[in-house]
């Protein structure tokens, strides 16, 4: 192989293959270009070895405080950017400054009255501080109306009077996006006021990068502010097109509060560091709970996702959901974590019904009746965690000092099964009040805390959906990376002879069925 202390895998087959030193030379081609990623990842091997974390294995962004005369430092890109906060008010004062705000607020059919207002508050921080800077404030974003036949862009005049009745103070509404109205609404704009413009989406396509609508509306502004965060993982004419024409442009305090939260509760933790992830599809959040367990000391998996676990080690779940392609995913998932010393833990005991309904009849089953050899019934579908789960999330979580929660832990959407959820709301508001740092994300998670009346005992509760998957998943952000750098954002090259592999691990996979495991028995 190209390097004698890269680990490489034997051709004895899947089940007693294992990881062992190359030597010199290797006549296999598989492994000749393996590090580079050139081969079928099931030519190389059944699970994947975790990275080393060190500056030879990943490349590590830095300030480059001086000149660049070789040319081998290259921007990397990230979601740091520059933020509001740091621009000084002689840059603001009597200055345009265009806010991309999350104003997609749920509107009563019929008469658009606006049911929820959360949106809208939580643009308040970023308005005051523009106002008290005397900056010229134009606000635009889009709402959508909800009909059976889907979505529709609607007016955001009434957004405008919510803004309006929340500052206290007369708001001008611009019935047009980049029209003559709206250009008049700008140009006339005093310093300290505030205007909203048309729903961005009546004008053009804004989701499909119309050029000429981000070109109009950045013609408009000095300064561009990104403080939509539900949508900073999508690649929008009214946020990366101005962002790109408009010389500054910075994160808003919404956003950058977003940012700072996340980067440090998944690089820099307070432990221990408890996360729990729950919701139906294991699909969706293999990226998320490998995230994890690159940084925590323990994950609660709940929900459906569970059910799919416990089907990879060999148990039963009758009716209940899971996901037969993703067994393999959780095995290696499991490999990860006792690689990690990270401590996965599954439910021990279940809600269960007979059908998806608030009106059906309900039992109790522990897990040990999930073996084949159980007295486990067949018609039955988990649609909740019950007693002996949450004392051993009480009990495993008491003394975290920073806490990550992800998805509903059952069917919490029927109230009949939302009671485990409820309590988990109750652990992680708890734990906020005593200084703890908590953060929820996802708009069931979040719906569920609303609820349960606590998410003013909760540290940050993230606005974003997509978007707060793609940044704990370390994905980037294109409507954040649009935005000025923090600094002078830079990277050293891989040296070529760099391992891929962090060659001291030592993974020896365990075949399914070799031992018996009960429920948060994970390797141990």
């Amino acid at each position: 192989c190209r390097r004698s202390d890269l680990r490489v895998c034997d051709s004895t087959g899947p089940a007693r293959r294992k990881w062992q030193k190359a030597g010199p030379t290797c006549s296999n081609p598989t492994h000749l270009d393996a590090r580079k990623g050139d081969i079928e990842p099931a030519s190389y091997a059944t699970f994947s070895p975790p990275q080393r974390k060190s500056s030879r294995t990943i490349q590590e962004a830095f300030k480059f405080p001086g000149s660049d005369p070789e040319g081998e430092l290259k921007a990397m890109p990230s979601n740091k950017r520059m933020a509001l906060s740091s621009l000084p008010s002689s840059e603001l004062d009597n200055k345009v400054v265009l806010v991309r705000a999350d104003l997609n607020v749920h509107l009563m059919a019929g008469d658009d009255r606006i049911l929820n207002d959360q949106r809208i508050k939580n643009l308040m921080p970023t308005i005051n501080h523009l106002m008290e800077r005397n900056a010229k404030i134009v606000v635009i974003g889009h709402v959508d109306r909800r009909t059976y036949e889907g979505r529709t862009p609607a007016s955001l005049a009434p957004v405008a009077g919510k803004i309006s009745e929340l500052l206290a103070e007369p708001v001008t509404f611009a019935a047009d996006t980049v029209g003559e109205t709206a250009r008049e609404v700008v140009a006339e704009l005093a310093p300290g006021s505030v205007a909203v413009l048309e729903n961005v989406r009546l004008a053009g396509d804004d989701e499909g990068g119309d050029e000429e609508l981000a070109a109009a509306l950045a013609s408009m502004a000095d300064i561009f502010v990104m403080d939509d965060f539900v949508d900073a993982h999508l690649n929008l004419a009214s946020t990366v097109g101005i962002a790109n024409r408009v010389k500054t442009s910075v994160m808003g305090l919404l956003c950058e509060k977003e940012v700072k939260f996340l980067d440090e509760a998944l690089n820099d933790p307070q432990r221990p560091f408890a996360a729990i992830v729950g919701g139906a599809k294991l699909s969706t959040k293999a990226d998320l709970i490998s995230r994890l367990i690159d940084s925590a000391d323990s994950i609660f998996i709940g929900g459906a996702i569970a059910n799919t676990f416990m089907v990879s080690r060999g148990l039963r779940v009758a009716q209940s959901l899971y996901e037969p392609d993703m067994l393999q995913v959780c095995k290696r998932l499991e490999l990860k974590a006792r690689n990690k010393g990270v401590k996965l833990l599954l439910p021990d005991d279940f809600i269960y019904s007979e059908g998806y309904d608030n009106n059906v009849l309900t039992g109790y089953v522990k897990y040990t009746d999930c073996y084949p050899t159980g007295l486990l019934p067949m018609s039955m579908m988990a649609l909740d965690i019950a007693d002996h789960s949450l004392e051993t999330l009480v009990s495993t979580y008491k003394s975290a000092r920073t806490v990550f929660w992800n998805g509903p832990v059952g069917a919490a959407e029927l109230e009949k099964f939302s009671w485990g959820s409820k309590c988990v709301a109750m652990l992680v508001s708890t734990l906020g009040k005593n200084n703890r740092t908590t953060i929820v994300g996802g708009k069931d998670t979040i719906d569920v805390v609303e609820k349960a009346g606590v998410q003013d005992d909760i540290s940050h509760c993230s606005t974003g959906g997509a978007s707060f998957m793609d940044i704990v998943e370390k994905k980037i952000l294109p409507g954040l990376t649009c935005l000025n750098p923090a600094g002078d954002m830079r990277v050293a090259p891989l040296p070529d002879d760099a391992p891929l592999f962090d060659v001291d691990a030592e993974l020896e996979p365990v075949e399914a069925g070799e031992r018996d495991m009960g429920a948060n028995d994970v390797f141990n």
